[in-house]
């Protein structure tokens, strides 16, 4: 069920029924109208008096309300309802989707992403993106593969913390796989060999970041938004899980972040300027996600992130949604989720579910047709939408 959507909303209702001591009668509605046609077909009796007028006002005014209650009441009630239905048809099917990427699990523990039309210099980051996948989804059910995975990532791990050496793939790469690692639950984290990992790999997303706070694929970039919001993630978490910040380098990347707006988009290398061709709306949904995060370490952005999110509606109001896009999808989902809004998340699943194909032999799978599909294939669209789901 979609627990946290109908916690929320039964609340209210169980706050208006604790104020109303009986249901309204099914014929009230009836009544109103038809008392009130009968009043109006009354012939003219004369001037009333103000006194009457006034109180005949305040008790249309009155039953006005409480019409409007009922009606907003029973909308309510099958909102509800339908987001629930839709919560429950989500989880049968990101079921089949974690059992169809366990079953793409390599011998060595990693997911290949040539097997499903993708590039394998990104092996790192799809055994990642796989491993939070399963992790999420399905954690009993595929504990082999997960521990599989994450011996195969560990094992991966160069002498640098990175986990992958492919010049301008690696710290791509180096994100998904940290941030897979440092998501694990305690009793995985908190091993030898997982706890070193870690170590290495918050060290190397340190020395990467620019002097200004961001990171970028070389040496020498200036800094992009989309790779900055991984690392940051990979920080944040970190920090969420007792790694200190001692040097800031979590702190000068979010005050980078918040400088890459001009108030109405989140830009890739210029502040409100996106990619060629893209609208801001993937990029302002990673910036208004993260701020939001991060805000839960440093209360004092909580203004900054209400002022992305606030941006982000507005995107979404002028940016058509329909195309596919699993990254845009992803981090719309953990805005929602962190807003409690329910419109975006079933906004968002009812995409995803229309977009799942079933596969023979059973299992679910989305098809990598993004701009992203070119480096991960059906393995990276697949787990995005498992990560997307919130319920």
């Amino acid at each position: 069920m979609c627990s946290w959507a109908v916690r929320a909303t039964r609340g209210t209702l169980d706050m208006i029924d604790a104020t109303s001591p009986a249901s309204p009668h099914p014929e009230l509605t009836d009544r109103i109208l038809h008392a009130v046609a009968a009043e109006a077909a009354r012939p003219p009796e004369g001037r009333r008096p103000a006194f009457t007028l006034a109180l005949g006002g305040a008790v249309a005014a009155a039953v006005a309300g409480l019409i409007g209650l009922v009606f907003w009441r029973q909308a309510t009630i099958r909102q509800t309802e339908s987001i629930a239905q839709l919560a429950g048809n989500m989880n049968a099917q990101m079921r089949q989707a974690a059992d169809w990427i366990a079953a793409q699990q390599e011998a060595d523990g990693t997911w290949h992403p040539s097997r499903t039309g993708g590039n394998d210099v990104y092996l790192p980051a799809l055994t990642g993106l796989a491993l939070l996948a399963l992790q999420r989804q399905a954690p009993a059910t595929h504990a082999g593969a997960i521990e599989r995975a994450v011996a195969s990532l560990v094992a991966m791990q160069n002498e640098s913390g990175a986990f992958c050496r492919t010049p301008g793939a690696q710290r791509y790469n180096h994100a998904f796989a940290a941030y897979a690692l440092l998501s694990l639950p305690d009793g995985l984290l908190r091993t030898p060999a997982v706890q070193a990992a870690c170590n290495r790999a918050i060290d190397y997303a340190q020395r990467t970041q620019t002097p200004q706070g961001a990171w970028d694929y070389t040496d020498d970039g200036s800094g992009n938004t989309a790779l900055s919001t991984w690392q940051l993630a990979v920080l944040m978490q970190a920090r969420l899980r007792g790694w200190p910040d001692d040097q800031g380098h979590l702190r000068r990347g979010l005050a980078w972040l918040r400088q890459q707006t001009d108030g109405h988009a989140f830009g890739y290398r210029i502040p409100g300027a996106p990619l060629a061709g893209r609208s801001g709306l993937t990029l302002t949904a990673m910036a208004a996600s993260t701020l939001l995060e991060a805000a839960r370490i440093y209360p004092a952005l909580q203004p900054e992130a209400v002022a992305a999110v606030s941006a982000l509606n507005t995107l979404r109001g002028d940016v058509v949604t329909e195309s596919e896009d699993y990254y845009r999808d992803y981090f719309l989902a953990r805005v929602s989720e962190q807003q409690t809004d329910h419109v975006l998340m079933a906004e968002v699943c009812t995409r995803l579910a229309r977009l799942g194909d079933t596969v023979p032999g059973g299992g679910v799978r989305w098809s990598a047709t993004d701009a992203w599909g070119r480096s991960g294939g059906d393995l990276y669209a697949t787990s995005m939408a498992v990560l997307s789901r919130r319920f």
